[in-house]
């Protein structure tokens, strides 16, 4: 079956050819060691972030009340006519105001 599998498989587009520079970085100690503290704060906090996505999800996915549940599609409508968000925004108690009196500030249609 392996090889049934293999010959149904398109043949794979030939590569673009790629170009890398390396350029070698020059810094003093203080400024190493600054970028290897930016560097951590970031790991970090990327970690953070991917770690909470992922409780999230699994939080989700364990839900009884997310299991059948089927995603619905909304009807097309027109980018500004924004239908489908809001019932979000009315459901939270963020203003819209102050973005739509900025946007007519700026001139911009809609």
């Amino acid at each position: 079956m392996g090889k049934k599998q293999a010959e149904e498989r398109k043949p794979s587009k030939p590569k673009t050819p790629t170009f890398l520079l390396e350029l070698p970085l020059m810094a003093d100690a203080g400024q190493a060691a600054r970028l290897g503290g930016h560097l951590e704060v970031g790991r970090q906090f990327y970690n953070a972030v991917l770690s909470a996505g992922q409780r999230r999800l699994r939080r989700m996915r364990a839900d009884p009340a997310q299991a059948g549940r089927p995603v619905p599609s909304p009807a097309p409508t027109s980018r500004s006519g924004g239908l489908p968000f809001q019932p979000c925004g009315s459901a939270t108690a963020f203003p819209s105001t102050p973005f739509t009196s900025w946007r007519k500030s700026c001139g911009s249609a809609g």
